[in-house]
């Protein structure tokens, strides 16, 4: 299962996941935010995946050698260094 199906499958629970951690859902709001802006949550989740440098964003971080072993070796790590997909 991809990253991006992973993060849909906890939209689509959102009900369920509001229930359990006694909160509201708040992903009819942020439906609508996007909406306003020519697109859906899936949609902006794609696009910000999509532009997304994995590589860049480790450099940023600094990362350890052993941390970003630990990262890359992890069960469900992130696959290669310019993809989320796991």
């Amino acid at each position: 299962m991809t990253t991006c199906v992973r993060v849909m499958e906890t939209v689509r629970l959102g009900d369920a996941r509001a229930a359990i951690g006694n909160r509201n859902n708040v992903e009819p709001k942020l439906e609508e935010l996007c909406r306003q802006h020519g697109t859906t949550t899936e949609g902006a989740f794609r696009e910000a995946l999509a532009n997304f440098d994995l590589q860049t964003f480790l450099d940023a971080a600094e990362l350890t050698d052993g941390d970003r072993e630990g990262l890359f070796t992890w069960r469900g790590a992130a696959k290669g260094h310019s993809s989320l997909e796991a």
